[in-house]
């Protein structure tokens, strides 16, 4: 079994996606364990330290103290123990000659070259979503710093402006518009032809073209002068008499703008505390990591779908073979209907309540129990845990969704799991992590479930060739319409599902006996817990 960090306080398996330098689950484990004695403390490192296998809690009747450690489990066998009340349906076990049945792994592939690797190893890497969370942070309290510190550069300009008006701009303005004034004044001038002795003389000349009013072209210098020296001494006046109200505006704009600028000063004072913060975080977690993805090999895949065999088969449809009585092909993934037919795997002998539901199925049969949050699926599981534990062999429940919590704790008590000794429980959190942690030393697994666990159908295909001999039953999440939720892949290669509704359970597939069964959940807990 491969060899995984443990805890030093609770020797729950470390999440690999954490440092390389991490010792504990998280920082509340870490000030317990700094609590306790300094022998106790040595005890845990070397314990922990040296395991390697998965930690798996097995439920009892007593329940051990805070202070005492879960047990750590030997060894487990590479095959799942033999099973209790298993029936063969055909009669008494015979070993049928099965030698061209189809199972990719018993392939001799010799005669028709080396096969690809079925699985590849792929490394990706990927941005840590905390280092781009707390850099997107750190940039943004930067940008706010700069923000406010070309605020403050506008508000002290402003102090400067305050601090230069004198007044002077009453003259300069006042200057503008009397020289304005007097040259538009000076522009329009009515010219008139000198008076005669002789008025007749006058009345005539004033209806010549030459006595008409005209426009100047120009102002006159002088007048605009002139208008210009009477401004300034007007915007003196005005200086004068304003003096007292401008210096009190002037002080009460300066001191709004310094107000301002010593909160802003206060503001950038926390913002970059919280920068330096920001930035001892970010020089402590990795900008990104790797991860390796086992995935099935395409090219083994097209390798099984475009294999032919290269034997001639013995037939009669030419009719050239000596002996017509050889109808058969023979291969090494070919075998006659009668060999099929002559199949007499294990069963198990359900009784009650659970045969009227699930029939007789295989030793390995896969089944997955849906519905949607609520509706008791995870009782349903709890309780098939229990019965084939008590019936038949081990079992290995998952609770990925409720891991370790006190309500699991709560329903293993109330179905009375503490007084079963073949049931283990387990918290491990991915489809990956079965792969790797989980012996196949049970007879019976219980994922709860399937979407927490982010398995997929190509995951569970894994899962299901390293159990072959074991039974799966999946918990799933079903969508508003009753439908599971995620790929419905996983409900094809099933070979028996229900859906849970408001505590009750309906069988809609099943290969073993006919659908439409129903199981009623918590009247089977009633029953059990009044007993």
């Amino acid at each position: 079994m491969k060899k995984i960090k443990r805890c030093r306080y609770c020797g729950k398996p470390i999440d690999p996606k954490r440092r390389a330098d991490t010792h504990f689950c998280d920082p509340s484990e870490k000030a317990a364990f700094h609590k306790l004695d300094p022998d106790e403390r040595l005890r845990r490192i070397k314990l922990y330290d040296s395991e390697s296998s998965v930690l798996i809690y097995r439920p009892e009747a007593n329940k051990p103290k805070a202070d005492n450690l879960p047990p750590i489990p030997q060894e487990d066998n590479e095959k799942p123990p033999p099973l209790d009340n298993v029936i063969f349906l055909n009669g008494p076990e015979e070993k049928s000659d099965l030698a061209g049945i189809a199972n990719q792994n018993d392939f001799n592939w010799e005669e028709d070259g080396q096969l690809p690797d079925q699985f590849i190893i792929t490394t990706i890497t990927e941005d840590n979503p905390l280092y781009v969370s707390i850099n997107s942070k750190l940039k943004s309290c930067t940008d706010n710093i700069y923000k406010k510190k070309f605020e403050i550069a506008q508000l002290e300009n402003s102090i400067k402006f305050e601090k230069q008006r004198n007044g002077g701009a009453y003259i300069y303005a006042t200057a503008a518009i009397g020289a304005i004034a007097a040259n538009e004044i000076s522009k329009t001038v009515q010219q008139v032809p000198k008076y005669t002795k002789k008025k007749k003389y006058y009345r005539d000349s004033i209806k010549r073209a030459d006595a008409i009013p005209t426009e100047k072209k120009t102002g006159n210098i002088w007048a605009m002068l002139g208008g210009g020296v009477l401004g300034c001494f007007v915007g003196s006046i005005m200086k004068e008499e304003t003096k007292e109200s401008r210096e009190a505006d002037k002080q009460k704009n300066i001191q709004n703008y310094r107000r301002q600028i010593s909160q802003l000063n206060l503001e950038i004072s926390e913002l970059k505390k919280t920068e330096t913060e920001l930035t001892l975080k970010l020089s402590d977690i990795p900008k990104s990591f790797t991860k390796e993805i086992k995935e099935i090999n395409p090219a083994y895949e097209n390798a099984i779908k475009n294999r032919t065999t290269k034997r001639d088969p013995e037939n009669n449809l030419s009719g050239n073979t000596s002996d017509p009585t050889k109808t058969s092909f023979s291969g090494s993934n070919i075998t006659s209907a009668k060999n099929i037919a002559g199949l007499n795997p294990p069963h198990l002998n359900l009784d009650g309540i659970w045969k009227y539901f699930l029939g007789t199925p295989e030793i390995n049969f896969f089944a997955i129990f849906y519905g949607m949050s609520g509706s008791g699926k995870s009782h349903l599981a709890m309780q098939a845990a229990v019965y084939l534990a008590k019936r038949f062999g081990r079992v290995l429940y998952i609770s990925a969704e409720e891991a370790f919590s006190s309500t699991f704790g709560m329903k293993l008590r109330t179905m009375g799991a503490g007084d079963v000794e073949r049931l283990d429980v387990s918290d491990i959190r991915t489809g990956e992590d079965i792969l790797k942690l989980i012996s196949n030393s049970y007879n019976f697994l219980i994922i709860d479930s399937l979407n927490t666990m982010g398995i997929t159908p190509a995951i569970m295909k894994l899962i299901r060739a390293k159990f072959k001999d074991t039974a799966i039953i999946g918990v799933a999440q079903s969508t508003k319409t009753n439908l599971i939720r995620g790929s419905y892949e996983i409900v094809h290669d099933s070979d028996l599902t229900a859906i849970v509704s408001k505590g009750v359970a309906i069988t809609d597939k099943n290969r073993f006996q006919e659908i439409g069964r129903e199981f009623n959940i918590f009247d089977v807990y009633k029953k059990n817990n009044s007993k």
